[in-house]
């Protein structure tokens, strides 16, 4: 084929090698720097997911039953007032493990702290922010699994029925955050990042505010354990020592076992674990009284999303064919499993599920992962950025006095708080025996120890037997009630009705306070 020639020919190629240019030129700095305020899809996605937490969680109201919620408090407060870890139980008169190891200190001191500066309303918020930055690295999980933002937005989204469960202002919240970083950098050891460095410190933090932190090292054992095997099956024994990402995970499982050490009690967190392990999953030996250990059903709290959830994935990966690595399959089958097994399970399952749903999704869905997400509609991106910041700042707590229609209280009100209220300015029994399930909020209100608090692990089995015994007011309950020097009752007509018709009938007890459900006697004469 002949060149064109000529001076038309020549002007042409000049024009058209303009219009190229100017096509595909850079834009300036000035343009640059406009262009990152434009919020992209991706941005307007990350927003939503952010500030769904901050609307959904802010209306909340703290309910006095919530134990984990109170005795967290009122250790924090010990730890606060004393500036040092306390060497006896302080919210409890009956014996206790020996030595006191208060394993999550740093989340109740965390957590005090955020009630002293600014009271229940920043423990709201404290909470949300939290849940807010895990579902951020969510949304991040999901879209490296090449989901496009929407399916990856929807995805986090619906993980809230799930990690829902363990959303209680308690010291697992300080978990989150953690469990997802360590999830993350094990799906993906291959890729570099200097961040991965910072993981060892994390699980300092993460032992110190919560006993999950042996989930971090699991999470880095099966993603070793589903590594080695792949390399070795692909290309023999030796290939395993020179793989990368073999030698990055081993590395920091080592790490990772180590960093625990890092807090007050050294390896005497191995015996507070023990303890805790084999005392709260066996928890039918208490009576079936800690329900957060059952195995999920359809009639558990977060069981249906639970199993919708299983069978959403299983339909997912059907539909779209698409083949999850060994390691995924590996760890979607053990936390599937927990959360089988536990209800307190299920909120890290919902925690490992998005990234997998989401990439299985947009394979059903387009047939391939997607790369870097268009920019979409500046104009509706920023719409929907401006709605979820405003959509946030109008949910925090410290506006509900303000809005014209009514708003839930920040503490539900209950018996439980009338009747605590009321002992306060009286002059109330010093060793009160009560229902289990009030005992981390007489202790949190009252400011003295009561006969427990919930925390099953700090107490041998006898104090609970006990317990049960005085509830259903078997002989002898009286003479028990005196080995531990019980002057007053805080009884529920209903879950110990045997016992209050028998404190009705016995000559040394006398009604003081009586409000619905709640009743409380003061002793009057020794048995």
């Amino acid at each position: 084929m002949s060149r064109s020639h000529g001076p038309l020919a020549t002007l042409s190629r000049v024009r058209l090698g303009w219009s190229v240019e100017r096509q595909h030129a850079r834009p300036t700095a000035p343009v640059q720097a406009v262009a990152r305020w434009i919020p992209s899809l991706d941005t307007a996605w990350l927003a939503v997911c952010v500030a769904y937490p901050f609307v959904v969680l802010n209306w909340d109201s703290l309910a006095a039953d919530d134990g984990d919620l109170w005795w967290t408090l009122a250790l924090g407060r010990a730890v606060w007032t004393t500036g040092g870890l306390p060497p006896h139980d302080p919210l409890a008169f009956t014996p206790t493990g020996e030595p006191f190891l208060y394993a999550q200190w740093l989340a109740g001191l965390l957590l005090y702290g955020a009630y002293r500066w600014g009271g229940f309303e920043l423990l709201l918020v404290l909470r949300a922010a939290l849940v807010a930055a895990t579902f951020a690295l969510l949304y991040h999980g999901s879209r490296r699994a090449g989901a496009a933002p929407a399916v990856a937005g929807l995805c986090t989204l619906l993980a809230l029925p799930l990690v829902n469960v363990g959303l209680a202002l308690r010291p697992q919240l300080f978990a989150l955050v953690p469990f997802v970083l360590y999830l993350e950098a094990t799906r993906h050891p291959e890729a570099g990042g200097r961040w991965r460095r910072l993981l060892p410190l994390a699980m300092v933090f993460w032992a110190n505010v919560h006993g999950s932190f042996l989930l971090g090292l699991a999470l880095v054992a099966l993603a070793l354990v589903a590594r080695v095997g792949e390399a070795g099956r692909r290309e023999g024994p030796r290939a395993v020592l020179r793989d990368v990402a073999t030698r990055r995970l081993t590395l920091l499982l080592a790490l990772s076992t180590v960093a625990p050490l890092a807090t007050p009690y050294g390896l005497g967190l191995v015996h507070y674990l023990r303890m805790y392990l084999l005392t709260n999953p066996s928890h039918v030996g208490l009576g079936g009284l800690l329900t957060e250990w059952v195995p999920t059903s359809l009639a558990t709290p977060g069981g249906p999303a639970f199993f919708l959830s299983l069978a959403a994935l299983a339909a997912a990966l059907y539909s779209s064919r698409q083949r999850l690595t060994a390691a995924e399959l590996l760890r979607l089958g053990v936390f599937a499993v927990l959360g089988l097994r536990w209800i307190r399970g299920v909120v890290w399952w919902g925690l490992v599920l998005p990234a997998p749903l989401a990439g299985a999704l947009q394979s059903w869905w387009t047939g391939r992962p997607v790369g870097a997400a268009p920019r979409g509609r500046p104009l509706l991106n920023a719409l929907v950025v401006g709605a979820a910041v405003t959509a946030s700042v109008a949910s925090l707590p410290w506006w509900r006095p303000s809005y014209p229609l009514p708003t839930p209280p920040l503490l539900t009100p209950s018996p439980l708080v009338a009747a605590a209220d009321w002992l306060v300015e009286q002059p109330a029994p010093v060793r009160p025996f009560h229902y289990l399930a009030w005992g981390p909020y007489l202790a949190w209100r009252l400011e003295r120890p009561v006969f427990a608090d919930g925390r099953y692990e700090a107490h041998p089995r006898e104090v609970f037997a006990d317990y049960l015994a005085v509830s259903v007011a078997a002989p002898g309950w009286e003479e028990r009630l005196h080995t531990y020097g019980v002057d007053g009752l805080v009884l529920s007509r209903a879950a110990q009705a045997p016992l209050v018709r028998a404190v009705e009938a016995a000559p040394g007890w006398q009604a003081v306070y009586a409000d619905r459900d709640l009743v409380v006697y003061r002793r009057t004469a020794q048995p």
